[in-house]
């Protein structure tokens, strides 16, 4: 059985899962590490979500783009991930990891790089956590203290970002204090500012949340299975055909049309040849 679906997604993966034909408007980057049985890396795989443009912003809900696996996520993987795709995004929104980013501003110089507003409350938040053991905090009086809990408010406006800061130099007034959080802050404060100003320029979307919710379905089919995942084609075929599936006008009556009208036009042929998949590996 298992050979039987694997042949089936080599060869009738091109029938009912298109590659994406350009890039919409906002672009939601990230990427997720798979492992073997012997905790050894298998594979990353590159993920995007998209809005597409339409009246005064984007139009309707996003959806999930793409998802490529490869043996690392570097530079020159997210490089060809992103020219994989015609066309260049408005604004492009990541957790901030620096390969990722370099690769986004050397082959999308005309869009906009976003951080993800929840991945910088959540790093804030870790570097308070810090500061506040430091401190003698307990584990309660952690979770429970605003510096800790209410993060999130610092990136909703400038007045918030000033609020916080000075929350941070009350709690932290002590010589040798705050030391975490004032490191992030110095790090990340010019970037935070000058995308808080730049909201109503651009669309609104800053968090890669929607995307981590499909990553977080993809680990749990593909995490247990990684181990046997080896073929680094036929994968990414599955890959594409898991894309499809979440997409709204997804169904069996669908993809059993596409493949009639495929295999009426090839002469009762498939388009792709299984063979070809033979030998290629992460």
């Amino acid at each position: 059985m298992g050979q039987l679906v694997a042949g089936w997604v080599g060869v009738f993966t091109d029938s009912v899962a298109p590659e994406l034909t350009a890039w919409p408007m906002v672009v939601l980057l990230d990427s997720s590490k798979f492992f073997r049985l012997s905790n050894q890396p298998a594979f990353e795989v590159m993920f995007a979500y998209g809005y597409d443009a339409g009246p005064g912003g984007t139009q309707g809900a996003g959806r999930l783009l793409k998802a490529v696996a490869v043996k690392t996520a570097s530079y020159a993987t997210w490089t060809s991930f992103i020219n994989s795709t015609p066309g260049s995004p408005l604004t492009v929104v990541s957790d901030g990891d620096t390969n990722l980013v370099k690769a986004a501003q050397a082959n999308w110089r005309t869009s906009k790089h976003l951080r993800c507003t929840w991945h910088w409350a959540d790093n804030l938040a870790d570097a308070v956590r810090k500061d506040l053991e430091a401190a003698r905090y307990t584990l309660i009086g952690i979770q429970k203290h605003p510096l800790f809990t209410d993060t999130s408010n610092a990136f909703q406006s400038e007045e918030g970002w000033d609020l916080y800061k000075l929350g941070l130099q009350s709690e932290f007034a002590t010589p040798g204090s705050g030391q975490a959080s004032t490191r992030w802050i110095k790090a990340n404060e010019p970037i935070v500012l000058e995308q808080i100003r730049s909201r109503g320029t651009r669309p609104p979307i800053e968090s890669t949340a929607p995307l981590e919710s499909h990553i977080h379905d993809f680990r749990k089919v593909l995490a247990e299975r990684s181990n046997i995942l080896c073929n680094k084609a036929r994968t990414n075929l599955l890959l594409r055909l898991m894309v499809a599936a979440r997409q709204p006008n997804a169904s069996t009556r669908a993809w059993t049309e596409l493949l009639l009208v495929d295999l009426h036009t090839n002469k009762s042929r498939t388009k792709s040849d299984q063979r070809a998949l033979v030998g290629s590996v992460f």
